[in-house]
């Protein structure tokens, strides 16, 4: 089974939850903004992947629930549970392991280039994919690399962009979304008319990457399973 961590429906599981279905994975979903309870074993997941959110990594005064979360990604990580953090759920991976969240010196919202490292490139979540397109974004918090973490992927206004810690890994961009959630996310604001025009000449690259991004994931994830 699944672990799919929600912190706002605004983000949803989008393209992840259609790859799951194709691939008949049971899936449990931890609605957070509702309420549901934490499990008690994180070793009875194949996986875990928390998603994004429009709440700030550290603020635990409003969400407590963040303080659990990184408890629970904590133990996952340790128990060498494969674990997938996005956007804000990479930033919360990043504290549970050591590392901080604060305001990103510049917002990034929408698409923008991002480049692997030579780590990156040789990481098995990446593979298949020589290079990134434009990919999306939608944060204002940035994340600092845990102690001992590789950092995979960079750009100029943000360059902590993805990071690997054992079998966990956080990424900065969104490889769940497809076109209901970024016009969704962007209806009202000023990046609206933008994102509608650009939509076409990105999303369907990305889709194929972040699809590619997804099945390496859960294939790690199977090999740890049957390993165990």
């Amino acid at each position: 089974m699944i672990l799919i961590i929600a912190h706002d429906p605004l983000f949803p599981s989008g393209d992840l939850r259609a790859l799951l279905a194709r691939r008949s994975l049971a899936v449990r979903t931890l609605r957070l903004y509702l309420g549901d309870p934490f499990p008690n074993d994180v070793r009875r997941f194949k996986a875990i992947v928390s998603l994004g959110g429009g709440m700030g990594a550290m603020d635990e005064q409003h969400y407590p629930y963040l303080r659990d979360e990184c408890a629970l990604l904590r133990s996952a990580v340790v128990a060498g549970v494969p674990v997938l953090g996005i956007s804000l759920g990479a930033r919360i991976l990043a504290r549970s392991l050591g590392g901080s969240a604060r305001r990103a010196p510049v917002a990034e919202r929408g698409w923008s280039t991002v480049h692997l490292t030579p780590a990156g490139r040789r990481d098995t979540l990446f593979s298949g994919i020589a290079s990134l397109p434009k990919v999306f974004h939608w944060h204002d918090e940035a994340f600092s690399l845990p102690p001992g973490a590789e950092l995979l992927a960079t750009n100029d206004a943000c360059r902590n962009q993805a990071f690997r810690f054992a079998m966990a890994w956080g990424v900065q961009f969104h490889p769940e979304i497809d076109g209901n959630m970024i016009e969704a996310l962007s209806i009202g604001t000023e990046e609206f008319v933008e994102l509608r025009r650009l939509q076409p000449a990105c999303l369907p690259a990305w889709r194929r990457r972040s699809r590619t991004l997804f099945a390496n994931f859960l294939r790690m994830a199977e090999c740890v399973g049957r390993s165990t």
